[in-house]
């Protein structure tokens, strides 16, 4: 499959794809004397378009051979191999304390919001591609940027 084809499917970059698959490599399992395992990469496709597509665990099964209850257990493993090995880089060690947790949720129930940790936006911030993949910065309103998210807890914090 071609870069761009590979992009369309997975939504991001083989580099990228490869980096990832580096923080997850916690979900390679073993060959047993019986079958060969399901290679990472191929761990990591399932449980990537799985997020991508939303497709049923049955349509995804038939689109890498494997069966359903593979995808659901690629899929769950993935998920807790990305909590673990990405939290620590990308969220605030407040969100990792228990009793900070409580007062957050406690924050936004007061304010309206139950069962609620934070709240979530992102903006378009114009700029200028570089001359090598300035596709990837082409946004669907038809100018070139890259995308902020911020969370906030109940106190814009």
């Amino acid at each position: 499959m071609n870069d761009r084809v590979f992009k369309e499917t997975f939504r991001m970059s083989r580099a990228t794809f490869e980096i990832l698959c580096e923080y997850v490599k916690g979900i390679t399992k073993q060959d047993s004397c019986y079958r060969k395992c399901i290679p990472l990469q191929k761990r990591v496709a399932v449980a990537v378009y799985t997020l991508k597509s939303s497709a049923e665990y049955e349509t995804v099964a038939r689109l890498f051979g494997v069966s359903k209850a593979i995808v659901s257990e690629i899929f769950l493993a993935f998920c807790q191999e990305v909590w673990q090995s990405l939290r620590p880089i990308y969220l605030a060690e407040q969100l990792s304390n228990s009793e900070k947790v409580d007062e957050c949720v406690h924050g936004f129930e007061k304010l309206g919001f139950p069962q609620c940790l934070g709240a979530i936006d992102g903006c378009h911030i114009k700029v200028r591609p570089p001359g090598k993949d300035c596709t990837d910065y082409y946004n669907y309103k038809g100018w070139y940027s890259t995308v902020l998210f911020a969370l906030v807890d109940y106190r814009y914090r």
